[in-house]
């Protein structure tokens, strides 16, 4: 239905959602198949425990997004860094 919607999107913003799940990343991703720029910042972003591992399908996450923008989401440097490498794209993060 997303992907209908708007498949020519290239940018979300979703600044200040209420988000509270790293889920919503791949979800977004698989959904919007050329997002490229991603902006998640003043959400609480839950992460999980272990690594988390591109869904199967999922692939296209780590071609098309090139920016996920997360400032003000109260992650630490370890998360940052697990989201760049899930990612495998540019992440903002401003030192808090």
């Amino acid at each position: 239905a997303l992907r209908a919607a708007v498949p020519l999107l290239t940018e979300l913003d979703l600044t200040a959602n209420l988000l509270s799940s790293w889920t919503i990343v791949p979800e977004l991703c698989a959904a919007l198949p050329g997002l490229q720029v991603l902006c998640l910042s003043e959400n609480r972003l839950t992460f999980p425990v272990a690594p988390m591992p591109l869904p199967l399908g999922n692939a296209a996450l780590a071609l098309s997004l090139r920016a996920l923008v997360l400032n003000d989401c109260g992650m630490s440097w370890q998360q940052v860094r697990c989201a760049a490498s899930v990612c495998a794209c540019t992440v903002s993060h401003p030192a808090c």
